[in-house]
């Protein structure tokens, strides 16, 4: 029984949450976040040929709308 009691009164010491305090000051931003990555256009596709070898001619008008 005392052991039981010993055991509880460590389990119920043990969890305390430790509190943190700091104090805000006033001044220049000292740090800076950078990031990379890839900005692509909402309707941007890639093109893949399903077959291996050398584009001879391109019968195409730059930005003209192509019917399938």
């Amino acid at each position: 029984m005392q052991k039981l009691l010993v055991l509880l009164l460590f389990v119920f010491l043990s969890c305390k949450e430790a509190t943190q305090t700091t104090i805000p000051t006033l001044g220049s931003i000292t740090e800076s976040v950078y990031a990379s990555g890839v900005i692509k256009a909402e309707n941007q596709y890639t093109v893949f040929a399903t077959v291996s070898g050398v584009i001879q001619t391109i019968d195409v008008i730059s930005k003209k709308i192509l019917e399938i």
